[in-house]
């Protein structure tokens, strides 16, 4: 404990905590390598590692002495030599000598092994039991920092999320909208913001309850998602209204997201929209009120349509 002390590993963040346990683990073990990996259907993750692996990086689960680990959660796993355990004859990191020897702890959320504290060598090696005490401390270590991870990127996402229906929230708009007009002038790819919002949407709340309103956006909201790209951004902009930023996406082709969209509302309910294409050196704020206007626009002309802001349109 002292130990991790000096280190900075208690009290540090996340990530830096997970470096210095890695390092004071081949310390202590006198091992060629250490990592604290996750472990997940079919891939494990180097969550931190010292002389093998890459942090960040994923690779297949198959054949991994930490698949093995997690497998029985009640106990750490040695492998005093590989080569004579059948389990892991037929792996990679075996057959080519890099690991010979392996000690892995199972790293425990919410009554699941989700990831190891491990070390490895290249030569047999038994750990004494000092050794395995100090590593079994590391891995409690490690695995209160993982969890700290999980539990701050859990709250991250919950504070950029719309609670009712999974979209993003203004905050989290916000935010892509000024990273993605920057990424757009800097490399001179398109972008686009499409506005949606229900129609008639307050009739329906009278007539069915606020209930009922709140259900129909969220099957709305899920249904649109379905309908965007992995790097679409939905979000909430605010009651019954909605917008979509499409990065490198022209004119025509925003228009078309946001029929295939409108399409997509439930329950034979109707939506408008209006889109604009950045137009290369307006402000956010310009960009939106233009986005707006076309939505105002699709509303004034009847409603469930789509219209389009000219390109020069709101030009700084």
């Amino acid at each position: 404990m002292a130990a991790l002390d000096r280190l900075g590993a208690v009290g540090a963040q996340p990530e830096a905590a997970l470096d210095g346990l890695v390092r004071l683990a081949a310390r202590v073990c006198s091992a060629a390598s250490a990592e604290i990996n996750l472990v997940g259907a079919e891939q494990l993750w180097f969550r931190a590692a010292q002389g093998l692996g890459t942090p960040g990086v994923a690779v297949p689960r198959e054949l991994t002495f930490c698949t093995w680990t997690v497998l029985d959660p009640d106990r750490p796993l040695l492998v005093d030599d590989a080569l004579e355990d059948e389990r892991f004859k037929a792996n990679p990191f075996v057959a080519d000598g890099t690991i010979r020897s392996y000690a892995g702890f199972p790293l425990i959320s919410e009554g699941h092994a989700i990831g190891t504290m491990c070390v490895h060598d290249p030569a047999p090696k038994t750990l004494s039991p000092d050794q395995l005490d100090a590593l079994s401390v590391l891995a409690t270590a490690a695995q209160t920092q993982v969890g700290l991870r999980r539990h701050v990127e859990a709250l991250s996402a919950m504070a950029r999320t719309d609670a009712l229906t999974g979209a993003a929230n203004r905050r989290a708009i916000d935010e892509a909208l000024d990273r993605e007009l920057s990424r757009s002038a800097r490399s001179g790819t398109p972008m686009a913001l499409v506005m949606l919002d229900m129609d008639r949407f307050k009739s329906f709340n009278d007539e069915f309850g606020h209930p009922a309103g709140d259900l129909l956006l969220q099957r709305t909201a899920a249904a649109w998602k379905r309908e965007l790209r992995a790097g679409d951004l939905l979000g909430r902009w605010g009651g019954e209204e909605f917008c979509v930023l499409l990065a490198d996406c022209r004119p025509e082709a925003a228009a078309a997201v946001a029929e295939r969209v409108r399409a997509a509302v439930p329950d034979g309910r109707s939506c408008s929209a209006g889109v604009a294409s950045w137009n290369g050196h307006e402000s956010i704020a310009e960009l939106v009120l233009r986005t707006d206007r076309a939505l105002y626009e699709a509303k004034h002309a009847g409603r469930d349509r789509t219209v389009l802001a000219p390109l020069s349109a709101g030009a700084a």
